[in-house]
């Protein structure tokens, strides 16, 4: 099961924030062994850190935290969408011209938030 990690606090000087995120990560280090990521936004004092454990798609392209293709958005979570094809299917025919970059359900979600919003469609 992987492990995420976060810290926001607008106080904290930048490596500062990036030592913490970091240690942070390693106390969950066990939590996922195939990779380790990490996400930080110094001008508001926001990190996200992600231990890996590949289970749906095991390539490097399902590794979090994952930014979606606007940029707009960026997620770190630890889950399974059970229903994350029908979900690809339906985004295929709402929007035709979504190029995947892998067969996770991480990149699913963030595609359905980007393009639906927060949604309730999830299983």
């Amino acid at each position: 099961m992987c492990g995420i990690a976060g810290l926001i606090n607008q106080n904290l000087n930048p490596e500062y924030l990036r030592k913490s995120i970091i240690a942070m990560q390693s106390a969950i280090a066990y939590r996922g062994r195939d990779n380790s990521g990490s996400w930080i936004d110094e001008n508001v004092g926001l990190a996200f850190g992600h231990q890996r454990l590949s289970i749906v798609d095991v390539r490097n392209v399902g590794n979090q935290p994952m930014i979606s293709v606007s940029g707009r958005y960026i997620i770190n979570y630890n889950g399974e969408i059970y229903n994350h094809n029908e979900l690809r299917k339906k985004l295929e025919r709402d929007k035709k011209a979504i190029s995947w970059k892998s067969n996770c359900d991480t990149e699913t979600l963030l595609v359905a938030i980007e393009n639906w919003g927060l949604i309730e469609k999830l299983i």
